[in-house]
C-alpha cells in the first residue's frame, strides 16, 4: 500500500479489509454474471412462451437476485463518485 511505502508504521488495515471485500464481492458479480450469460444463452432454444418464462424464473432470477445483492453490498463500500454508471438519483433528477 502506498501508505506504508510513505510512513512504514502506518496501521493500514482498515483500507486492506475494505480492500479484500471489494475483491470478492467483484469476483462474485463477475462469476454471477458469467453464469447468467450460460443461461441466457441456453434459454435461446426455448420456443414456448411458457417454458421461455418458466425458465427464466427458476435459473434466471435466482442469478440475476445474487448479483444484484453482491452489486448492492460492493456500492455500500465505496463512493458513488467511483461508480462507473449513473446513480438511480442521477438517473431520476436529470430528466428535464
Amino acid at each position: 500500500m502506498a501508505a506504508k511505502s510513505a510512513v512504514a508504521c502506518a496501521d493500514t488495515g482498515i483500507q486492506e479489509k475494505l480492500i479484500a471485500e471489494l475483491s470478492l464481492k467483484a469476483r462474485e458479480m463477475y462469476e454471477t454474471s458469467e453464469a447468467l450469460s450460460q443461461v441466457i444463452d441456453e434459454s435461446h432454444g426455448i420456443t414456448d412462451a411458457q417454458a421461455a418464462a418458466t425458465f427464466y424464473k427458476e435459473k434466471a432470477l435466482p442469478l440475476m437476485t445474487q448479483l444484484r445483492e453482491a452489486a448492492d453490498e460492493a456500492e455500500k463500500m465505496m463512493s458513488a463518485k467511483y461508480y462507473p454508471y449513473p446513480t438511480y438519483g442521477d438517473i431520476l433528477f436529470s430528466v428535464q
